[in-house]
């Protein structure tokens, strides 16, 4: 079962650009936490961790460039293909 902090995670809601990007980077990753090390208390500090890491960044994103570089892989400026998802999950 999916843990439940990572409805925090989540970032199609946001708009495309550096602040979806910026999310989705830190979805991935909280992906990979939570598929990888046992459930316990410590998975649960890391994903509390890395949600307060994910807001920070997201934050700062709010004053990045309104239009980012495109994607090497699918050429969209929002990061949104699945290449791209891939890509920030590793």
């Amino acid at each position: 079962m999916a843990n439940q902090l990572l409805r925090y995670f989540e970032h199609d809601h946001l708009p495309a650009g550096p602040l979806r990007t910026t999310s989705a980077r830190f979805h991935g990753l909280a992906l990979d936490v939570d598929e990888t090390l046992p459930d316990g208390p410590e998975k649960t500090v890391a994903l509390r961790k890395l949600l307060e890491s994910k807001d920070a960044a997201v934050r700062a994103a709010l004053d990045a460039p309104r239009t980012p570089p495109p994607c090497t892989d699918c050429g969209k400026p929002d990061g949104s293909c699945s290449g791209c998802l891939a890509a920030a999950r590793r």
